[in-house]
């Protein structure tokens, strides 16, 4: 089963989701596929910002890797 897996929007919003449960601040910046994965960078924080990527499966929607 295939997740929206060439829709970059679906990926901000999964990543979005995801950084949520700790932090309020959030502004997706970017995404991008790399093979069967989407790399999404997202902005935290509103004075002292910080970048987080997030990795995600394109096919089940699952996060592999938040750093």
């Amino acid at each position: 089963m295939q997740l929206f897996e060439d829709d970059p929007m679906w990926a901000m919003k999964v990543a979005e989701q995801y950084l949520k449960q700790h932090n309020s601040d959030l502004l997706p910046v970017e995404a991008y596929k790399e093979g069967n994965v989407w790399v999404v960078t997202i902005s935290i924080g509103l004075v002292d910002k910080k970048f987080r990527k997030v990795i995600i499966d394109a096919n089940s929607g699952k996060i592999l890797r938040c750093s």
